[in-house]
């Protein structure tokens, strides 16, 4: 699974991408993802990962997704606006059912 964009020009954030990646999609839970992430992270220097995952993040909320669209979003440009309020409005719905489902 590629959620994460791999390809910044510097091989130490790749990797830290490629690892982040790893982590990320093994586990479905935020609080999973934390208590592994804690347990495997606990001799490292604190202020050297928080550094990396900053920058991945900075990557990726500044480049990682501007080209591509979701399949969701083009379809919203596809249909009419009456049918794009009703998906729109669908997909609001749902978002906060998982949302509450998860918390």
């Amino acid at each position: 699974m590629n959620i994460l964009t791999v390809d910044t020009g510097n091989k130490k954030l790749d990797e830290a991408y490629k690892r982040m990646q790893v982590h990320i999609c093994t586990y479905d839970k935020v609080d999973e993802f934390m208590n592994y992430f804690n347990s495997i992270t606990k001799d490292a220097k604190e202020d050297e990962l928080l550094k990396w995952l900053l920058k991945v993040l900075f990557w990726e909320f500044k480049y990682g997704r501007t080209n591509q669209k979701h399949d969701f979003d083009i379809l919203l440009e596809r249909v009419s606006s009456d049918d794009k309020a009703k998906l729109e409005k669908w997909l609001k719905e749902k978002l906060e059912k998982v949302s509450d489902k998860n918390v």
